[in-house]
């Protein structure tokens, strides 16, 4: 995911992959409009008086250099609601700066205003995480006559006037909806703010073809390229082939149809149809032949695209809605309550990280203690783990589960069976859990870098919970998992723990971390990163950089026996509290809530092999130095 938020002054955009249903908002030419999803949601991207969050203005130190490419609000048009007028603003950006006033980019609506900068507000900054509702298109293939190449420089070209313009919303003024097709270009570029380079059909609802052919021309109709929606490829070529002789048959001069070409058409289509895609660059070409050219295009790196037409930049403002900031602007608080008045009994549940160094936001170490007070170790003084296969990392950083060997109240043991079936039965309990909470968006609520760099250097741990799109994770641990913030850089995101999964990831975005409610944070982790002490690699070069060759790595991932009960003797945790998390990524062995093992023996319930040193097989023989 592209990084986007206030901190980058960065929204991200709809990418237009292949084809969309679409509303046209806004056309400035037929090279340059603007289309929104048939489910854009910009009505939920307005701020409207009285607003839930409030109105604020943007900061007069602000340069000319700042402002330009800065996302901001804008006032749009007044809206009259039970003979009161309302005073509304949408999401803007600034595209251009002329001396007093700017120029702003409405991005859902696609309009742009010349306004006087003081009239501007700055942008809420949950508006920032939901993208543009517009798509910048252009429509391949048409080019307006005289338009011409580089090819024939000495030749002067035409772009395309703005009488172009109102032909062209003429044509799109008769669908209400509209399809779009993405044409493909030998240039690959993931850059979503370019223009989109499209195939633009209007969407027709039931009436008679025949009907439509005796309302039109051969030449207009013929050039529309008018197809069905369930028409196989096969339907539409032969259908082709027939508009094509029928069209050697008419010219311009002569453009009416005779009842013998209605008979044919009459054969092709024989009951009504109920949805038609119309081709708008051929409808409009056929009907303002005189001044637009098409020619269907299949590489959309080949066409260049004509230019719009120029307007004048204004030296003011016609609109007093462009000229000041609004006088008294209302916000209504009761609709978005401030999270710091929230009461205490309220913060004991469902209450958020206020204040992070509360230890109502800090989740307990899983350490040898722990172990002895929940009926953990077992008589011979070893912790029995579920060794995760997939977070099998280093010697000095690997992930399991541990399963409870009595229970703590009555002393009972378990057996091994019991202990894996309580084992998912209370990670499944805790998926749910946190999936009915955190699915609802008013429970989720956004980090802040500095926040948590300014906690880093007091030493404070952050929890939150991560919106996980890795699907090994989610089949193992649902949607939203609980995470430690182990290392923060402003530039390349969050690395994070998973307390549940086990195994960290890098590069995330803060946008995708959310503030964890206290009532989860009571729960250890559930998987827990362990350390085998005593053991390094006999390659010095590896040995004092504590790392291991990647011959011992690999023998160690396929030989470590995992996805099963295995008897670890745990050590103590060393003193962490010289550990401080910050913007490198922290040594595994100097974490929080790191468990140290010498021991490591398989369950004498699977195998009468004790000693996994040698299970360590290299080229086929036992090499217990290698470690």
């Amino acid at each position: 995911m592209v990084r986007n938020g206030k901190q980058y002054n960065k929204i991200n955009r709809i990418p237009l992959i292949s084809s969309a249903t679409v509303i046209i908002s806004h056309i400035e030419s037929p090279s340059s409009f603007f289309v929104q999803p048939k489910n854009h949601i910009t009505d939920d991207l307005i701020l409207r008086e009285p607003s839930e969050l409030p109105l604020m203005p943007l900061s007069s130190e602000m340069t000319n250099d700042s402002l330009l490419g800065y996302y901001c609000m804008a006032p749009l048009e007044d809206l009259l609601v039970d003979d009161e007028i309302v005073r509304q603003y949408g999401r803007a950006r600034i595209i251009d700066v002329n001396f007093s006033l700017v120029e702003v980019r409405y991005i859902d609506e696609g309009k742009t205003e010349w306004v006087d900068p003081i009239c501007l507000a700055e942008m809420p900054e949950n508006f920032y995480y939901h993208p543009w509702q517009t798509i910048h298109c252009c429509l391949g293939g048409i080019n307006p006559t005289g338009f011409l190449l580089e090819s024939n420089p000495e030749q002067e070209s035409r772009g395309w006037t703005e009488t172009d313009a109102d032909h062209f919303r003429q044509v799109v003024n008769r669908f209400p909806l509209f399809k779009v097709v993405s044409i493909q270009g030998t240039n690959i570029s993931n850059d979503n703010s370019r223009v989109n380079i499209v195939e633009l059909y209007g969407l027709e609802n039931s009436f008679s073809v025949s009907q439509r052919i005796l309302e039109t021309d051969i030449v207009t109709f013929f050039r529309t390229q008018v197809r069905p929606l369930s028409w196989s490829d096969s339907d539409v070529e032969q259908v082709r082939e027939k508009f094509g002789n029928l069209f050697k048959k008419h010219s311009v001069e002569n453009p009416k149809i005779d009842v013998s070409d209605l008979l044919v058409l009459e054969r092709l289509y024989t009951a009504p149809i109920k949805i038609l895609e119309i081709d708008v660059a051929g409808l409009f070409s056929a009907e303002f032949f005189q001044t637009v050219i098409y020619s269907p295009l299949y590489n959309a790196s080949m066409f260049p695209i004509p230019v719009g037409p120029i307007n004048d930049q204004p030296t003011t403002v016609i609109d007093p809605r462009f000229e000041d900031f609004p006088l008294r602007w209302t916000s209504d608080e009761r609709k978005a309550p401030n999270r710091k008045t929230i009461p205490k009994s309220s913060m004991d549940t469902d209450g958020f990280g206020v204040i992070y160094s509360s230890s109502d936001f800090q989740v307990p170490n899983m350490n040898c203690k722990y172990f002895s007070e929940n009926g953990y170790y077992s008589q011979s003084g070893v912790v029995t783990f579920h060794i995760l296969s997939a977070r099998l990392n280093t010697p000095y950083e690997f992930y399991g589960i541990p399963l409870r060997n009595h229970n703590p109240e009555n002393k009972e043991v378990l057996p091994t069976r019991e202990a894996f079936r309580q084992m998912i039965t209370e990670r499944k309990e805790l998926a749910a859990e946190l999936e009915t909470f955190y699915s609802l968006s008013k429970n989720r609520y956004q980090f802040k870098i500095k926040d948590i760099l300014s906690g880093f250097n007091g030493g404070i741990r952050f929890y939150g919970i991560y919106i996980c799109s890795q699907l090994d994770r989610r089949s193992q641990f649902g949607r939203y998992q609980r995470v430690e913030i182990i290392a923060v850089d402003p530039k390349e995101g969050l690395m994070l723990r998973f307390l549940d999964s086990g195994g960290t990831t890098e590069a995330v975005d803060i946008t995708d971390v959310y503030q964890i409610a206290s009532k989860h944070c009571t729960i250890p982790a559930m998987a827990l990163q362990l350390c085998w002490q005593g053991v390094r690699d006999e390659n010095l070069m590896f040995w004092v950089k504590s790392d291991f060759h990647p011959f011992t790595l690999k023998a160690f991932r396929q030989k470590f026996f995992t996805d099963g009960p295995v008897q670890l003797t745990l050590l103590e945790n060393h003193n962490r509290k010289r550990c401080r998390y910050g913007k490198e990524r922290p040594i595994v062995y100097e974490m929080w809530n790191v468990c140290f093992c010498t021991n490591i023996e398989l369950s004498p319930t699977l195998t009468k092999e004790p000693n996994l040193f040698k299970m360590l097989n290299f080229d086929g023989q036992i090499v217990e130095s290698r470690l």
